[in-house]
């Protein structure tokens, strides 16, 4: 098992608010496939000029090559360049 972190962002206004919220569910859900645990989910304020959302969650290392895939897929249908992805062991303390 490793920690996933993902951002995703839509500060080239590409996308209406409403695509955004498309987008932000697409890949919510897609993560809720692989996850084992939701530690984090949350993102900019809704008055900030751009638009942002991070996941952190618990998945399959194995599994990480088919997400990656997945995340891009989405970020090409909702004509996004990239999505970011951070991946590692932490621990509570």
């Amino acid at each position: 098992m490793i920690y996933l972190l993902v951002c995703i962002g839509n500060t080239d206004n590409k996308l209406t608010q409403y695509e955004w919220s498309k987008f932000v569910r697409a890949v919510g859900e897609m993560l809720q496939c692989y996850e084992t645990a939701r530690h984090f989910f949350g993102g900019s304020a809704t008055y900030d000029p751009w638009q942002n959302v991070s996941w952190l969650c618990i998945v399959n290392d194995a599994q990480l090559p088919e997400i990656k895939t997945n995340i891009r897929g989405l970020c090409d249908l909702y004509k996004q360049d990239s999505a970011y992805v951070l991946t590692g062991m932490g621990e509570f303390v």
